[in-house]
């Protein structure tokens, strides 16, 4: 027999034929023999799980300078809990059972120690890259939990330590899906949205849980069927009276903003998901947002990167395709003196860097958040803040901050898009028709451009005219929406420390203008009078002439957060809604 080789790869391709081989063996197990149950046994022990569990324990990946993150190492953790689960029967020796449950014990504290867990939160944001890693990644934590319950009697479903981190994970889910459909943002890979890696849901659905139990039904309903080749059911029995429809819930509570573990943020005036009758609302619309602020690991050169939903499609989606997926360029993002990154890491970001998460508020009326990049991110950028206001109206006001690694070196700064629009305008607006559109304001002194300029486009990208060592982006997107005003109406406001705009006469968004600007200190001087509020306001270009309510009860109830946003109510020809944005260093 030749030597176990310890690699990573090689121990992940062989756990998956383990899988196979246990499943297979736990489906023929009372037509066995005696002596083929015990040769089956100990191959299992001896070339499945101590290879695997000494790969894991030696850590022998690809690249030893990769943390212990999940990836291969979780691959394998959740096989060897596969192959322990078959192992754990009354008929086999005390041994097999004993060494299985040594095993699944050194697994569990290491991945408490190492990351398996603390990427998966509370919230049930499972922080390991785009959504197919997070899904073929937590499929194989599956088996692994069910180790703990039936080898170790560790029930994670009764352990407030981990309870809702599987509970909520289905809520997090939902919080990914394009308004009016079932499709997940795909952050850049080439799976299917639905694709297979669904092992969890059964689980967790099969726990009684409510929100697996509709996302289970209205996502995954093709493999409640035992003899589709999909189905969930030869691996853990499903349970078919959870599904009886009295008791498929509604979606849970509704929130603008959600902000998963730092990690990914959804802003959404809605679900737009399917009512028990069937009937989508495909009026919503939804911006999903990788602040990526955890692990490094199986994460794309997209940070900052968005895409907006709405209409029953990503209207403003990425380029889809595994091996793109890792190129800044393919993301809705910002990359450097040029166009084409070419994964060298020169022109966009490199891999191994997080973002840096900046803040985050959210009430009934907008949401906000801000996010810059680790040193390193980018080679010829340093700084690269990203801050998006989206409002209850499904409006969307994005400022972004760059500024070069090199105070000596200017550069061209390519804000990207992908968008294959109807018309451009000038430097100053992209539509798609009846889609939406997007309104720029600045740089002062900005190109619009498809690249590459034959078709097939893959977009749209807009750059500073002249190379500049800092500047910043001010953009604002709307998408068509039944009972809001279209074309809509977008201007922009500005004044000597505040730069915003103006949308449909109804809503002002400001932010704090250029590299110094900081309304911090006003925005706190806000008095039970118009003096105070007018402190904000004196600022704004003059033709606007704004009437404060000067009702104490109501300034009283302006809110104010440690992001820097505010949000109050004033009076003109319209009963405007302000939100005001500090900048954050």
């Amino acid at each position: 027999m030749k030597p176990i080789e310890y690699r990573g790869l090689i121990m992940k391709h062989n756990s998956t034929f383990e899988f196979a081989l246990s499943l297979g063996y736990d489906i023929i197990f009372d037509s066995l023999t005696n002596y083929e149950k015990m040769s089956i046994q100990n191959a299992l022990l001896s070339q499945g799980i101590v290879p695997q569990y000494l790969c894991w324990k030696t850590r022998a990946f690809e690249d030893p300078a990769v943390p212990f993150y999940p990836g291969h190492p979780q691959w394998i953790s959740g096989m060897i809990g596969f192959m322990a689960l078959v192992l754990d029967d009354d008929n086999l020796p005390n041994f097999y059972a004993d060494f299985s449950e040594a095993i699944i014990e050194s697994l569990f504290i290491g991945a408490q120690e190492t990351g398996m867990i603390p990427v998966f939160g509370p919230d049930g944001c499972y922080a390991h890259g785009s959504m197919s890693y997070n899904s073929c990644n937590l499929m194989w934590l599956t088996p692994f939990w069910e180790a703990n319950r039936r080898v170790r009697n560790r029930d994670i479903f009764k352990d407030s330590s981990y309870k809702n981190r599987f509970e909520n994970y289905p809520i997090f889910r939902l919080y990914m899906l394009c308004p009016g459909t079932s499709n997940e943002f795909r952050s850049g890979n080439d799976y299917s949205p639905n694709a297979p890696w669904h092992m969890s849901f059964c689980y967790i659905t099969n726990q009684q849980n409510r929100a697996g139990q509709w996302f289970y039904k209205r996502l995954y309903s093709y493999s409640l069927d035992p003899y589709d080749e999909w189905s969930d059911y030869q691996y853990w029995g499903m349970n078919f009276l959870i599904f009886d429809d009295d008791l498929i819930p509604q979606a849970p509570a509704f929130s603008i903003g959600k902000n998963f573990g730092n990690f990914w943020i959804s802003m959404r005036t809605g679900f737009g998901i399917e009512s028990p009758s069937g009937i989508s609302d495909n009026n919503e619309v939804a911006l999903i947002f990788d602040a990526y602020g955890k692990t490094p690991i199986h994460i794309d050169q997209s940070r900052n990167n968005f895409v907006v939903g709405s209409q029953g499609e990503w209207l403003i989606n990425e380029d889809a395709g595994f091996k793109t997926k890792y190129q800044s360029f393919y993301h809705n993002t910002i990359v450097v003196d040029s166009i084409w990154n070419n994964g060298d890491g020169n022109y966009g970001q490199q891999g191994n860097t997080r973002g840096v998460f900046k803040g985050f508020y959210t009430d009934s009326n907008y949401c906000y958040c801000a996010n810059g990049i680790s040193e390193g991110t980018y080679v010829r950028m340093k700084k690269f803040i990203r801050k998006i206001t989206f409002s209850k109206e499904g409006y969307i006001v994005m400022k972004d901050e760059v500024e070069s690694s090199n105070p000596s070196a200017a550069r061209t700064y390519l804000w990207l898009v992908h968008v294959i629009p109807d018309q451009i305008y000038g430097d100053s607006l992209i539509e798609k028709a009846d889609k939406f559109q997007i309104k720029f304001f600045s740089p002062v002194g900005r190109e619009i451009h498809s690249w590459p300029p034959a078709t097939p486009s893959y977009g749209v990208y807009v750059a500073n005219s002249t190379p500049a060592v800092s500047t910043e982006f001010l953009s604002v997107i709307i998408t068509k929406r039944n009972g809001y005003p279209w074309p809509p109406s977008i201007k922009k406001v500005e004044g000597t420390s505040m730069l915003g705009a103006e949308i449909n006469n109804s809503l002002i968004v400001l932010y704090g203008k250029g590299q110094t600007g900081n309304i911090r200190s006003t925005r706190y001087q806000i008095a039970h009078s118009f003096i105070g509020l007018k402190n904000i306001l004196s600022d704004l270009i003059s033709n606007h002439q704004y009437h404060v309510y000067l009702n104490d009860q109501y300034i009283t109830s302006f809110t104010t957060t440690d992001c820097g946003t505010g949000y109050f109510n004033i009076s003109s020809s319209f009963n405007e809604n302000v939100i005001v944005v500090t900048d954050i260093p």
